[in-house]
């Protein structure tokens, strides 16, 4: 399987329940969606982010950042992937990686366990996959082995009319939980 795949195998793979029960390997780990919506800013200064955010506060910030329109529209059951919280503002570089357990801290609040099967989608720039190709790659050098990116992203999804809902209404329910 490479790393990509297309709408109606997601489709297939949702209408037949196989989402949080097992997709690839089956019965091992859940199917979990992530939206990579993202726009490219300015990253914050490197030490103001150490001193004030590296490393804590993550449920706060998955709250607080989420993206506009990750929060209109998103696939049902999708968290959103926050590249801007899933990495931090390196000294020399505009994303530093975080030690690996505190990566772990991060993707665990979005229900993804290192057993799991993760389908990134994105939107806009190159057919929805250019931030959803940054979390498929930042997934994989944390160790996740089944990860895919959404041929075509969001937008594909709508076109060929895949289900949608609230990024809100996601939160509201992600909040219950934890």
């Amino acid at each position: 399987r490479g790393p990509t795949i297309r709408v109606p195998q997601l489709k297939q793979l949702l209408a037949n329940k196989i989402s949080r029960t097992g997709w690839f390997k089956e019965g091992k780990g859940s199917l979990v969606l992530l939206d990579a919506a993202y726009t490219l800013r300015e990253p914050a200064n490197h030490d103001e982010f150490l001193r004030k955010h590296y490393g804590l506060q993550f449920a706060d910030r998955i709250l607080q950042e989420a993206h506009s329109d990750y929060l209109k529209c998103c696939l049902p059951g999708a968290a959103h992937f926050n590249l801007d919280i899933a990495s931090y503002p390196g000294k020399y570089e505009r994303a530093s990686l975080y030690p690996p357990a505190l990566f772990g801290q991060y993707i665990m609040l979005l229900n993804v366990d290192k057993g799991d099967s993760v389908v990134e989608y994105g939107r806009g720039h190159s057919g929805g996959m250019l931030f959803a190709a940054r979390a498929w790659w930042l997934l994989k050098m944390y160790g996740m082995r089944d990860v895919a990116v959404l041929e075509g992203g969001h937008e594909k999804w709508k076109e060929e009319g895949g289900e949608t809902t609230s990024g809100v209404e996601q939160l509201e329910g992600w909040h219950d939980d934890a």
